[in-house]
């Protein structure tokens, strides 16, 4: 009856719901109770059309659902797909009288004062650079697929969403384009385009969920017009990645890597000569000139500030610069500079120092939830225990400075984390209340939460506050996600010796001891994998050795990370010349029935390398081929054994099989356009050594037109073209 009910609310048969409901998963970890309040907030929330009794019926059934074994995720996954379920019901009449779904609408934000001028919508500053880049997505865009989507990384201030907003900019004549609010997720899903459409898909991390559910629709849906997602992302790793990728449901993988439009592209910093120009414009519209000498400077004040080159800290050298004229080579101290100027500017606008504090707050509270809508914080304002005298009400006027600005959070995202972690670093009730603000975070969104801090650890790994943003979160009422939050931020420490690291173990074992379950122990076991994955990236062999050992001591048979720290351990087993225990942790991958199909597919890539080095092309080639058999591997370790195995083949003279792998790869729907290229090229190299020149030559002139390739790729292929159509020899 309940089901029922809910079904009617949402306008879906009882079976739809039934079936949605059936994929969801769930952590049995958490109370009932906090799950029912949860899930019946989040209806109220979305304005479910149904009476308390009602949300209270449907809340009810879920709960008794997680009692039942559905238990894998937590409950964000829980509260994201109840939020994205109701609005795919909301309807609009046509002009015609008849219902259809609510058109989608996309953001394209213009800013154009100077005190905005660090946001990445700023229209004031011209864009300077990134030709080649815009050329890339342009192709992006003009590609023949229906429906194809791309990630594209780099650090806080590379430029990701300027880019994409640039982008947006130079095509919304002939395309519907701009960023997806969260609002507007479900939008997607449904969407039935009457024009081309570009999607930005922001801070896809804290939206793994969804855009993965949202991918896999789309791959699967005839659509009137071309449609393509754009996604932005620090770096392709980690749990967000594997979700977005669905690397669990491996048959819905396959639909969703075959639409990828190519390999996640990583973007890099400026040039010097477009740095000296960058500061000329960021001069001229703070109403400065500066002579030559003075923009060299600038110049090398950024490459100390930041070796990386990125546009924002250009925008940063170039400012502070202009404030200080003398100043340090600190990151930090030029982003506390600006963070200065802007709490000054506000102190003189706001009336009284309750208005400032309230902003302070607003500002704290937003920026550690990436932002926050109005209706989310009136939602806040208005619980049964509001938090008194930190913030605002809804309806509260700064002017000049309004509410719905603060609720942005301070941005851009490096300055807005070193502005929080600077608070937690003061005393008094400032910093009592940065905490409270922290934790209200907390329990407003846990996952735009975790967002934030494993931004913040990347971008300011030696705060020494950092560990304050970990314990913010509710570790008694939602140990798992706590833990996994604290273990998710170690790789992004970068280094063994940090003084956090410390306390993430000391914060476990507390964990542990006071919440016995065995997801705990195994979350443990993933930190003491990660800190032995730190001490072989730093080159410490025999140390992470026996760190790998250690960790594995502590897992179960059937962990999955058991599985990782085997095959890292034989890695390092390898560089220590211990062939024979590298081996045996290989085969105890590859012989255990639990072990996925992407560890298995890892291990026998492993022990395959192994087999080559040794000039044992049989044995090599029987493990590409157990890789090969395996029904649920990722395209990554298909395109190694296939083209590893066709080497091999070539190697043993079997040209005819090593041709068939070459052909395999090219024919995958899921393996990249540059892995193809690469295939091309060792192909080309085969016929060329074979005396084939007029079939080489077509390969090499594909990889050559094609608009994507690894490094090299090109450039040897353009090399080996030279030496054909003069006659000289093909340098291997």
């Amino acid at each position: 009856m309940a089901r029922r009910r809910w079904a009617e609310a949402t306008g879906l048969s009882e079976a739809e719901l039934l079936e949605l409901l059936k994929v969801l998963r769930f952590d049995a970890g958490y109370p009932v109770p906090r799950l029912h309040a949860a899930l019946a907030a989040q209806m109220r929330a979305i304005g479910l059309p149904a009476e308390d009794k009602d949300i209270e019926a449907g809340a009810n059934w879920i709960a008794r659902q997680v009692q039942a074994g559905y238990t894998e995720l937590d409950l964000t996954a829980i509260d994201q797909a109840v939020a994205d379920l109701w609005p795919q019901c909301h309807l609009t009449l046509r002009n015609d009288g008849q219902a259809s779904r609510s058109p989608l609408r996309l953001d394209m934000p213009e800013l154009d004062s100077v005190d905005s001028l660090l946001a990445f919508a700023n229209t004031a500053i011209t864009r300077v650079g990134r030709d080649r880049e815009l050329l890339e997505l342009r192709s992006f865009l003009e590609s023949e697929s229906a429906f194809s989507w791309w990630l594209w990384t780099g650090p806080a201030g590379a430029g990701k969403s300027r880019l994409a907003i640039e982008l947006c900019r130079a095509v919304s004549t002939s395309w519907h384009a701009g960023f997806l609010r969260e609002d507007q997720e479900s939008a997607l899903e449904n969407i039935q385009p009457t024009r081309p459409t570009l999607v930005v898909v922001d801070y896809a991390a804290e939206r793994s969920e969804w855009l993965s559910d949202a991918l896999f629709r789309l791959s699967r849906r005839a659509l009137s017009a071309p449609v393509r997602v754009l996604i932005l992302e620090r770096r392709a790793d980690g749990p967000w990645w594997n979700r977005v990728q669905r690397t669990h449901r491996m048959e819905e993988s396959f639909q969703i890597q075959a639409c990828n439009y190519a390999l996640q592209r990583e973007l890099g910093g400026l040039s010097r000569p477009e740095i000296r120009k960058l500061v000329k414009v960021v001069a001229e519209r703070a109403g400065s000139t500066l002579s030559s000498t003075n923009v060299e400077d600038i110049a090398d004040h950024l490459e100390k500030i930041d070796p990386a080159r990125r546009p924002l800290f250009v925008l940063v050298a170039t400012m502070d610069w202009l404030d200080e004229k003398d100043v340090s080579t600190d990151r930090d101290a030029a982003l506390r500079r600006l963070i200065a100027r802007a709490e000054g500017q506000t102190a003189q606008t706001v009336t009284n120092s309750v208005n400032a504090l309230h902003v302070r707050n607003v500002r704290t509270f937003a920026t550690a939830l990436g932002g926050v809508t109005a209706d989310a914080y009136a939602q806040i304002m208005h619980t049964p225990h509001p938090p008194v005298g930190l913030l605002p009400d809804v309806y509260s006027d700064f002017h000049p400075v309004s509410l719905d600005d603060l609720l942005n959070g301070l941005r851009p995202d490096i300055l807005g984390e070193l502005y929080v972690l600077d608070r937690l670093a003061t005393t008094g009730v400032e910093q009592l209340a940065t905490g409270a603000l922290l934790r209200l975070a907390w329990r407003a969104d846990e996952e735009a939460y975790r967002a934030f801090v494993e931004r913040a650890a990347g971008d300011h790994k030696d705060h020494p506050q950092l560990i304050d943003l970990l314990d913010a979160g509710d570790w008694t009422a939602s140990p798992m996600f706590c833990a996994r939050m604290a273990v998710n931020i170690i790789p992004l420490l970068q280094r063994s010796e940090h003084p956090t690291l410390v306390w993430i173990f000391s914060r476990l074992d507390s964990a542990r001891q006071s919440n016995p379950m065995q997801a705990l122990e195994e979350i443990s076991a993933t930190a003491r994998f990660r800190l032995a994955n730190l001490v072989l990236n730093e080159g410490s062999t025999d140390r992470a050795n026996m760190l790998y050992t250690d960790a594995l001591a502590a897992c179960k048979p059937g962990w999955e990370v058991r599985f990782s720290i085997l095959n890292n351990r034989g890695i390092t087993w390898l560089k220590l010349n211990d062939r024979r225990s590298a081996m045996a942790d290989f085969a105890a991958v590859i012989e255990t029935a639990s072990a996925t199909d992407e560890v298995r597919a890892c291990a026998l890539n492993n022990r395959a390398d192994v087999f080559d080095a040794e000039d044992d092309t049989d044995s090599a080639i029987a493990d590409r081929t157990a890789v090969l058999d395996l029904a649920e591997t990722t395209y990554n370790r298909r395109f190694i054994a296939l083209v590893r195995r066709a080497q091999a083949w070539w190697k043993q003279g079997d040209q005819g099989r090593a041709y068939e792998d070459i052909i395999s790869i090219l024919a995958m729907d899921d393996i990249a356009t540059e892995q193809k290229m690469a295939a091309r090229l060792q192909r080309a190299e085969w016929l060329a050594e074979a005396g084939a020149d007029s079939d080489a030559l077509i390969d090499l002139k594909i990889v050559i037109a094609s608009r994507r390739n690894f490094d090299g790729v090109e450039a040897r292929s353009r090399q080996i073209v030279t030496s054909l159509q003069t006659g000289g020899p093909v340098d291997r």
